[in-house]
């Protein structure tokens, strides 16, 4: 329960401590933070103060004996973690930390938060997220509580010992359903192509005259083909050569992240920078998979993987723009990855939903199970553990980049299946920001559509 417990006692001692720093704030400025008037005068200069006079804060805060105390408690086998401070909340923020703590115990997952509260801001989303954890755990209302004793902010955490965390089942929701219904199927094209991929006597000719049936694939596939496939080599020209270099297999795992993201062009309109994400994750898996000698259909797997790995972000993101942007922001500022929020919060998991829309697309079962266990590497099949290190070693990386995560966050059991440790991520790390450029071709060729 390490991920919920650190984020618990975070959360609670951030809220107390910012509790106390406003009662310092509103004592400093002669304010009565009980007074509306005054409540709204000080607040509107509450962070800008804090930040700048803080070395003066915090002779207010020990002169005035406003404390904080962390307790850990075990007692008939139950854990108890209590965070108190002695600033006195108004009835308006106790009732409003209430409310919010009530909505999400009666909500379930995020985005029924959101909707039932849908202006909530993102500096409101910890002690929700908190609630949601408790529940994904199976607790119930008994396992946190906030109060008032004896001059004191109390809030409580309580864990059964004996409570062991069970194992995290993707619910395939209604919600869940809808969103892969609404998908479009795969391109009718692609879909002859790749029957005609299966038959081992297949002719490069037939296969060329194929795709020329349609020029506009087959000028953007040469494009994506030179630049996925044959960076450093002479640039191909035709679709013949093309398939004679990279090779049935080869044409047809490149199809995949073709054709998905032709599909969600419409997705992608508004969040290019997703693209660009999965365009440099993929150019690291393969350099990791390179530097960890996979073999070529390994190394092709890990490819089309790390292409592939945000399809279900994409999606989600569209659907839910302005609760994506909320989490993402809350993320950052909480150091608390992505998948980790989805998969603890029961919100829609975007690695389950890309799974779901692979799988309707028909993708081969390998490139479903690298899609949906790209966060947790060793729930994937023991064959694709590898591929499947690499992608999250690679996503998880982006992740530091854009300010998700801090290296110490990567697990180092994933980062274990590929014989590495965080020193050598770190070193890794900074050899790949060397050598790949933010965006290639790749990225500049499937936006176009």
């Amino acid at each position: 329960m390490i991920e919920l417990l650190s984020f618990g006692l975070r959360e609670l001692v951030n809220n107390a401590k910012k509790a106390n720093l406003r009662r310092a704030h509103f004592l400093e400025r002669g304010l009565n933070i009980g007074n509306e008037a005054d409540n709204k005068e000080g607040m509107a200069t509450f962070v800008q103060d804090c930040t700048a006079f803080a070395k003066r804060y915090a002779e207010v805060l020990v002169a005035n004996d406003l404390y904080l105390k962390v307790t850990f408690l075990v007692r008939n086998s139950t854990f108890y973690l209590s965070v108190r401070n002695n600033a006195v909340p108004t009835a308006l923020e106790l009732q409003d930390v209430r409310n919010r703590v009530s909505r999400a115990w009666t909500s379930g997952t995020i985005m029924k938060y959101f909707d039932a509260s849908p202006s909530e801001p993102e500096a409101g989303l910890g002690l929700p997220t908190l609630v949601l954890l408790l529940r994904k755990l199976g607790l119930n209302q008994q396992a946190f509580d906030l109060g008032f004793v004896n001059n004191e902010t109390v809030a409580v955490l309580r864990i059964p010992v004996s409570h062991s965390r069970p194992e995290i089942v993707d619910e395939i929701a209604e919600e869940i359903s809808s969103v892969v219904q609404s998908i479009p199927p795969f391109p009718k094209n692609l879909q002859n192509l790749f029957q005609l991929i299966e038959d081992p006597e297949v002719e490069f000719s037939l296969l060329a005259a194929e795709l020329a049936k349609d020029p506009a694939l087959t000028a953007d596939l040469i494009k994506y083909i030179n630049s996925a496939q044959n960076r450093g080599h002479k640039r191909i020209e035709n679709l013949e050569e093309a398939i004679r270099i990279v090779g049935t297999q080869g044409l047809k795992d490149l199809m995949y992240p073709y054709g998905a993201h032709k599909i969600l062009g419409e997705y992608l309109a508004k969040q290019k920078q997703l693209w660009a994400n999965a365009t440099q994750v993929s150019r690291y898996a393969v350099d990791l998979a390179r530097d960890l000698r996979f073999d070529r259909h390994e190394k092709g797997r890990t490819q089309i993987a790390g292409l592939l790995y945000n399809l279900g972000q994409i999606v989600m993101t569209f659907l839910y723009p302005e609760q994506s942007l909320n989490i993402l922001d809350f993320c950052r500022k909480k150091k608390l990855s992505i998948e980790l929020f989805d998969e603890l919060t029961q919100s829609i998991n975007p690695a389950s939903l890309g799974a779901l829309i692979a799988e309707k697309w028909r993708f081969p079962d390998d490139l479903v199970q690298l899609i949906r266990h790209q966060s947790r590497p060793s729930g994937a099949p023991e064959l694709l553990q590898g591929a499947a290190s690499a992608v999250y070693l690679a996503a998880s990386l982006r992740s530091v980049e854009l300010g998700l995560l801090c290296y110490e966050q990567i697990s180092e059991e994933f980062i274990a299946l590929l014989g590495l440790d965080l020193e050598k991520v770190q070193e890794t790390h900074e050899r790949l920001k060397s050598s790949n450029p933010e965006e290639g071709e790749q990225g500049k060729v499937l936006q176009s559509h």
